[in-house]
């Protein structure tokens, strides 16, 4: 939802690929002076979407239990059992209910992508960029390239697109923060997470001004985005670490795709740990790992019979690659192929 957010802000609350106004007219994006200003928008999109969220579960709080109780989930949680009533059924002590941020390192790559082209160098116009978006980067190929390639990338543990990942996370946390203790049993932990959804919610967005595509899928879970992280996994490593990241304890998974042939043998296992181990001790919550190579990646889209048993790991799931949608086969090269 957070990419969602600056596309609302730059098109005055309006989704362009339904053309509903689905968020905040936060005003014209043309009369934006500075950076700041353009955030302080995008924040109040974010903001009110957070309250949307938070306010409708506590609303819709006990409904599920008509259409989808859960009794081995309830058998093992404090409370049920004693109050003889299903988890969905108000039966717990507590209720959790996560806000997850999606779209992170789209969202921070293309926020500093506007700061750099936009307000400091002034190489595009506010304008000419929305334009681009709009045409699906048709007519802006060169435009596009730029964003693509000379903009700062989150994952490359470069503090110019960090920073605005932080702020943006700080910011969040902050906003879900103030719902806490306005209903005795619900609690909001903080996350960040779109598991296996990341196509989906990829095809609800138009294109984006760190260059990707209309309808293209986001990065996943806290990774970067799929080929932007040039500095190898240390470097991804130190970005995702930059976040205080205490109170998002709904988890803060980060995919990790490594060359099988860099990890063979005994010294490949030695190297694997002493990454898993850098990864802990510069904070990281949660690391999924997938090792293979491109190779395999690719015959496996052409030859899936072959490829039975070839399985990819994604916000803590594995899942069978050959079982995946096109898209997020393609994002998960485009990890393999930086």
């Amino acid at each position: 939802m957070n990419l969602q957010c600056l596309e609302w802000t730059l098109n005055r609350g309006i989704s362009v690929k339904t053309g509903l106004k689905d968020g905040l007219d936060t005003g014209d994006p043309l009369e934006f002076k500075t950076y700041d200003e353009l955030y302080e928008a995008y924040k109040k999109q974010m903001f009110e979407k957070i309250d949307f969220q938070c306010a409708r579960r506590i609303e819709n709080l006990g409904l599920s239990f008509m259409i989808a109780p859960d009794p081995m989930f309830s058998s093992i949680t404090r409370d049920c059992v004693k109050n003889g009533r299903d988890i969905s059924q108000d039966g717990a002590r507590y209720i959790f209910h996560m806000i997850l941020v999606t779209g992170l390192a789209d969202t921070a790559d293309s926020l500093a992508a506007i700061k750099k082209m936009v307000f400091e160098e002034k190489k595009v116009s506010m304008k000419e960029l929305i334009d681009a978006l709009h045409n699906n980067w048709e007519g802006h190929e060169r435009l596009r390239m730029m964003m693509l390639n000379r903009m700062p990338k989150f994952g490359n543990d470069d503090d110019y697109v960090d920073e605005i990942a932080v702020q943006i996370l700080k910011d969040f946390e902050e906003r879900v923060q103030t719902w806490q203790g306005k209903h005795e049993k619900i609690l909001f932990p903080c996350g960040i997470g779109t598991f296996e959804n990341y196509a989906v919610l990829g095809h609800d967005a138009a294109a984006s001004p760190n260059g990707r595509e209309n309808w293209e899928a986001l990065a996943p879970n806290y990774s970067p985005v799929a080929g932007a992280d040039l500095n190898g996994p240390v470097s991804i490593m130190k970005s995702i670490s930059k976040p205080e990241l205490k109170r998002y304890y709904a988890g803060t998974p980060v995919d990790l795709s490594v060359n099988s042939n860099e990890f063979a043998g005994e010294a490949g296992v030695i190297r694997l740990k002493d990454l898993i181990e850098t990864f802990c001790e510069l904070g990281g919550q949660i690391m999924t790992i997938t090792s293979t190579n491109v190779e395999d990646l690719r015959d496996a889209k052409v030859h899936p019979e072959r490829h039975r048993n070839l399985r990819v790991r994604m916000g803590g799931l594995s899942a069978y690659f050959i079982a995946m949608a096109p898209a997020q086969q393609d994002n998960i090269i485009r990890r393999f192929t930086r």
